[in-house]
């Protein structure tokens, strides 16, 4: 195991160990999660509610979202932050972070909400779906495989999911999209299985993978105005801003071919491509060119020999669902 990773998790664990942090008290829910209660806000009857879920390595390499749980957990222990709310902190894909890989047997991340319990990491996702489908609001760390030219958010859209990542951060690019991606993915993503279980869900992609300080940065500061908005959440909805972070869905799905492709260096999500541009070769010496113009979404670098993903790349295209959706369901 990495030894950065190890000391994180250890970090993590003792946090999790603890009778308290700060002024509010530790509920353990598992070897890899816990809930922090204040003072009268402690569960009485054994069962598990949550004002704000955070989520960290769904993915098990991608550990910026650990070390965002971990400094987060450090500024309440030491008084910095002294939140009125019960605020769970959960692991996803443990055993995968400890290999430095994004999974072990399946992506934990496309298994929530569907009946296999096959391989660790459906077993993983039915243990931590009750404690989703519990939480009022719901924020996943998460990083991009290949560099990024600006961290992101990723929800299935509805308008009170807008109005929290405006609140968590006004500034950043949206990815969404009106229906599930469920029937194509296997299962549902875990922020997605948040929205249907009414809790308001996003992601947040950080930065890629690793400990990334400045994506740590992000992250924690990305946490502490979750908070902030949470605490706030009847202000936060009746000062609704007319407009809130610019919004890309995608046009475009391009299907990985039968042979490896090496697109060119250079190429990352938020890349603006024009139609029939050249974007990289086949093994064969077969141009690979731009479907529509676009942003460019997730493309795959990878090395001949590695496993080949579903997909190429994506092509966004800009919308505002916000202007046109109504008010948005009550939130509990």
């Amino acid at each position: 195991m990495d030894k950065q990773v190890d000391q994180a998790l250890t970090q993590f664990s003792a946090f999790r160990d603890a009778k308290t942090l700060g002024n509010l008290s530790v509920e353990q829910i598992d070897d890899w999660g816990f809930t922090l209660a204040p003072k009268g806000g402690e569960s009485k009857d054994g069962g598990f509610h949550s004002d704000l879920t955070l989520i960290a390595l769904n993915h098990g390499n991608e550990v910026g979202g650990l070390a965002v749980l971990n400094a987060l957990c450090h500024e309440i222990d030491n008084g910095q932050l002294t939140p009125d709310l019960r605020i769970t902190f959960l692991l996803g894909n443990v055993a995968a972070a400890k290999a430095g890989k994004r999974y072990l047997e399946q992506d934990i991340n496309r298994t929530f909400n569907t009946q296999a319990q096959d391989s660790l990491e459906s077993q993983r996702a039915k243990q931590l779906e009750p404690i989703v489908k519990n939480s009022r609001f719901i924020l996943d760390f998460h990083q991009t495989i290949e560099p990024t030219n600006t961290p992101f958010f990723v929800y299935q859209y509805n308008r009170l999911a807008a109005l929290f990542a405006h609140a968590v951060d006004n500034a950043l690019p949206v990815i969404t999209h009106k229906q599930s991606t469920a029937s194509k993915l296997g299962g549902m993503r875990c922020d997605e299985f948040g929205t249907h279980c009414g809790c308001v869900s996003i992601a947040l992609e950080l930065s890629q993978k690793g400990f990334d300080q400045q994506g740590i940065e992000l992250g924690t500061l990305a946490a502490k105005r979750a908070l902030a908005a949470v605490e706030n959440w009847t202000e936060v909805k009746s000062q609704a801003p007319k407009q809130v972070n610019p919004m890309w869905t995608w046009s475009h799905i391009e299907t990985y071919p039968q042979e490896y492709v090496q697109l060119h260096t250079g190429l990352q999500n938020f890349t603006e491509v024009e139609a029939g541009q050249l974007l990289g070769h086949t093994q064969l010496g077969i141009a690979v060119q731009a479907a529509q113009s676009g942003a460019l979404l997730f493309p795959k670098h990878i090395k001949v020999g590695e496993p080949k993903p579903g997909e190429l790349y994506r092509i966004l295209k800009q919308v505002n669902y916000f202007a046109t959706s109504g008010p948005g369901r009550a939130v509990a």
